[in-house]
């Protein structure tokens, strides 16, 4: 059993988001086919700041705001894949602008893997706050990130 952390929803080769329950393909990315496995450390390091978006009152009720208006539920799951986006992106733009520009163009693939239409724009300007505030918590993540890449094969 994977642990709810290590959740691939976003593939580190391609970029693609992954929304799969089967346990069995979990960390396989359905467009390129690559094994997501060798980075749980990545997914796990995304879902601390998922979780720390969350704990934060401002970030919360901003996200529930947004998600609540466009799909009538609670549930940020769905925002969490846009967090690992996030951070993903951000390991390869490094700037916040380059970043919400290479998750807004991606928003199709968004809507058709979550079958939502979530307002990702707002959900980014959101997180991106969030981000640009808590600078520690973010540069933690960065050392995890660039922690594994060392330690972690590259994606061919």
């Amino acid at each position: 059993m994977v642990d709810h952390s290590e959740k691939p929803l976003v593939c580190i080769k391609c970029g693609r988001w992954i929304n799969s329950s089967d346990e069995d393909a979990l960390f396989i990315c359905k467009k390129c086919g690559y094994d997501n496995s060798p980075h749980r450390e990545f997914y796990k390091q995304c879902y601390k700041v998922g979780e720390m978006l969350y704990k934060n009152h401002d970030a919360r009720r901003d996200l529930k705001k947004i998600y609540t208006n466009q799909v009538r539920s609670s549930e940020l799951w769905d925002v969490l894949a846009v967090v690992y986006s996030f951070l993903l992106g951000f390991t390869v733009n490094t700037s916040y602008d380059l970043t919400k520009n290479w998750i807004i163009r991606r928003k199709k693939l968004f809507q058709e893997t979550y079958g939502k239409n979530i307002d990702l724009e707002g959900c980014v300007e959101i997180i991106q706050r969030f981000l640009e505030k808590n600078p520690d918590e973010i540069g933690e993540i960065q050392k995890a990130i660039q922690k594994m890449k060392r330690d972690s094969p590259e994606p061919e």
